[in-house]
């Protein structure tokens, strides 16, 4: 029989300690927080807007990495793109490997790309009879922007992440065939990481809107 939705779970659980996804989850924090300061210390709003994003994968990137030294039975390497002038690291351990990419919203389906798609090859549901059958299996660290419902509210806040979900992909890049929300997961850390001037009301609303069904479907479908 093959491997459930579950049973993938509990082997990206198995296989990334608690210890590490911690990590992770802070690394998008910081991330967040230091692109977005960076970029509007350096630029005018709407040249900051442009730069932004790639200053927030550098970060992540390096954090993700500083993440796994820290990790034990965790292993990451620096890898140049096929066709591409783009460095990325490959977190592994175990039976997967790990990537982050950025979506626009919680858990949307990440762009394809020629390193993803090789990596994706095995994401193949119907060859895992049993965890030591699976090979390598792609695991993406997706994460969004915060939404603001104002400007003031993106003035204040818009250092913060919108979401974070571990999802491994369909080897076509179609569905994801599981899905953990790492918000979710460790609601504690999040708790620790939110504004001081937050309050409990807007912890909650801050995790309702971190979830994928918190948005229509029509924006989270490419």
């Amino acid at each position: 029989m093959a491997m459930s939705t579950e049973d993938l779970q509990a082997m990206i659980r198995q296989d990334l300690s608690d210890a590490f996804l911690r990590r992770a989850l802070r690394a998008v924090f910081a991330a967040h927080k230091d692109s977005h300061d960076l970029a509007l210390a350096s630029y005018q709003p709407t040249e900051a807007n442009n730069v932004m994003g790639f200053m927030r994968r550098a970060s992540l990137e390096g954090y993700l990495r500083d993440a796994a030294l820290m990790s034990d039975g965790i292993d990451v390497e620096t890898v140049h793109g096929p066709d591409s002038n783009w460095n990325h690291i490959e977190v592994r351990s175990g039976s997967l490997v790990l990537t982050e990419c950025s979506v626009p919203y919680p858990c949307q389906m990440a762009d394809r790309s020629n390193f993803r798609d090789t990596l994706a090859e095995g994401n193949q549901p119907g060859f895992w009879e049993e965890p030591s059958a699976a090979g390598e299996v792609l695991v993406l660290l997706v994460h969004s922007k915060y939404r603001a419902s104002t400007l003031d509210d993106l003035q204040k806040n818009g250092h913060m992440p919108g979401s974070a979900y571990l999802a491994c992909p369909s080897p076509n890049f179609k569905s994801y065939l599981c899905e953990i929300n790492l918000f979710d997961l460790f609601p504690d850390l999040v708790a620790s990481l939110i504004p001081n001037s937050w309050d409990e009301e807007a912890l909650v609303r801050y995790q309702y809107n971190a979830r994928k069904a918190a948005w229509p479907r029509s924006r989270r479908a490419n």
